[in-house]
């Protein structure tokens, strides 16, 4: 995949292409389960149902992240570089990244960005346009 963009409500997120290798595999599936032919490229506007399923994927994506690099940092490191990090709330749990010089931190706060886009979309009722090109 080359690129992917998402469009909801004059808003667009295009997702960087670290971004797109990390979600590669969660997204395979995603297109898999979803009747989206893998490899083709794709313009179009998500059901509620592809877009429930979507959130979904980025869910499981950032879930599995924090599960296996999450690592809570010191109060020392977070009190002498305060802007460094960033409070995301996930199923409940607050968790502090640092999105500015850890690439691992980076991918846990853009997809919590990119979730809470496609959830905002979600809850407004409004179409989510996606487009993939390979």
């Amino acid at each position: 995949m080359k690129s992917i963009i998402l469009k909801c409500m004059n808003e667009m997120h295009e997702l960087e292409d670290m971004e797109v290798k990390f979600l590669f595999p969660y997204l395979v599936r995603f297109f898999e389960n979803n009747n989206f032919k893998i490899g083709v490229s794709i313009d179009t506007s998500l059901s509620k149902k592809n877009l429930e399923s979507l959130k979904e994927y980025f869910a499981i994506a950032l879930n599995d992240l924090l599960a296996d690099c999450y690592e809570n940092p010191s109060i020392k490191r977070r009190q002498k570089h305060p802007t460094f990090y960033e409070e995301i709330v996930v199923t409940n749990k607050k968790y502090t990244v640092d999105y500015t010089t850890s690439a691992v931190g980076r991918f846990m706060y853009l997809t919590f960005i990119r979730l809470s886009f496609i959830n905002k979309c979600l809850l407004s009722n409004n179409e989510l346009h996606l487009q993939v090109i390979w």
